[in-house]
């Protein structure tokens, strides 16, 4: 899809939400809506004397957060506005010809409730399920210091067959490391010449052997305790050290399996509030979330399938193949150049896109939190949120 009309098929989120409950939506501001809210703030717009208030695009954000930073940009606010004029004249002639009366539009408006109203469950339950995670690993996990670190790199012998071997100089080792006693009497010599007074950042430029700390005087950045970072950088040693510093306090030589490594605490410790991690812990802990809750209820449940039909998989309907595409179902597509696990770094979440049956335009995106995905008529999973 073009990206010049991805904020349109965005808009029809509205048209969806709308469908699927009791409202009348006469128009996007008459007296016809039962959603006060979204006649709310100054008038933006009047089309054929309906009246697009300030509430439509706050609604609009609300639903999916990405086109909230959107509209503080004038030129993209702009382009939502027409693309929700256009909406409302596509409305009104479909109101003016009948459709919205039509047997298969009707259809559709039932089916997407259901997606909306099971959707709602896993909401609740993903909400609750959250704020738990974060309260049991907000020390852990979501308490982070700064720090910066001096690395004196030593020679690893190359283990084979039980028998010591040359040093392995990879590409981890510096090409000047030294020997594991060599390498602790220089890490002892920094560690004093920091206690003398000499600028941390400035030692790091000129004796640090990791390459990519040495230019930003050894500056790491922030840590958490179960730092998954620090692990994959074989530096998950310096971790419990540097907790149990306060802020501007130098380390001792801490060996790790590269070399030696004297860290230094640079803020104090720092929550990330519930808010800001909300969003790593749903995509963290989602598919859990649903197998678990599918599980419980399916033990409460008596579920009879006819003789000629097999059992589908969890996370399809009934006789709809797993691959399958429901038509008129939302279809969800993450967007380019989202990160691929939590701790990854990337843009802010993705804008959803949609494809669309060629009889009417189909709603995107599902509410916030985990969307309907894959076409299916099920909710389905998040794309991985930006740290």
């Amino acid at each position: 899809m073009k990206k010049g009309l991805i904020t349109f098929v965005c808009l029809t989120t509205l048209v969806f939400l709308a469908s699927c409950s009791k409202i009348k939506f006469s128009s996007l501001g008459g007296s016809g809506d039962e959603l006060p809210s979204l006649k709310q703030g100054s008038n933006l717009a009047t089309v054929n004397g309906d009246e697009i208030r300030q509430g439509y695009l706050d609604f609009l954000a609300r639903v999916n957060p990405r086109i909230k930073g959107q509209m503080d940009n004038p030129a993209t606010r702009k382009k939502i506005l027409d693309s929700l004029v256009e909406q409302q004249l596509l409305y009104q002639e479909s109101v003016k010809r009948g459709l919205d009366k039509q047997a298969n539009v009707l259809e559709k408006a039932a089916l997407y409730k259901r997606v909306i109203v099971s959707q709602s469950l896993l909401d609740a339950e993903l909400e609750k399920q959250a704020k738990q995670y974060y309260d049991q690993n907000k020390e852990t996990q979501f308490t982070k210091i700064n720090i910066s670190q001096i690395e004196i790199d030593f020679a690893t012998p190359k283990v084979e067959a039980g028998k010591a071997q040359e040093p392995n100089k990879t590409a981890e080792t510096a090409p000047t490391a030294v020997s594991i006693e060599t390498a602790q009497k220089k890490a002892l010599d920094i560690v004093a010449r920091l206690k003398k007074g000499e600028d941390f950042g400035k030692v790091a430029e000129e004796v640090s052997d990791d390459k990519m700390t040495q230019k930003k005087g050894g500056d790491i950045g922030a840590i958490s305790r179960d730092d998954k970072r620090m692990a994959r950088l074989q530096l998950e040693a310096l971790v419990p050290v540097a907790f149990s510093l306060k802020n501007g306090e130098i380390s001792d030589p801490i060996e790790t399996t590269k070399g030696f490594s004297i860290v230094k605490v640079t803020s104090d410790p720092q929550v990330t509030a519930f808010d800001e991690a909300e969003k790593i812990i749903d995509f963290q802990i989602q598919s859990q979330v649903k197998d678990t809750l599918l599980a419980d209820l399916k033990k409460s449940a008596k579920i009879i399938y006819a003789e000629s039909v097999s059992t589908p998989p969890v996370g399809t309907m009934p006789g709809v193949p797993a691959s399958a595409s429901v038509p008129g179902a939302p279809v969800v597509a993450p967007a380019e150049g989202t990160p691929t696990a939590p701790g990854a770094t990337g843009t802010s979440p993705p804008t959803p896109q949609a494809t669309a049956p060629a009889e009417a335009p189909a709603p995107t995106a599902a509410p916030q939190g985990i969307p309907a995905g894959n076409g299916a008529p099920t909710p389905g999973a998040t794309t991985p949120p930006a740290q």
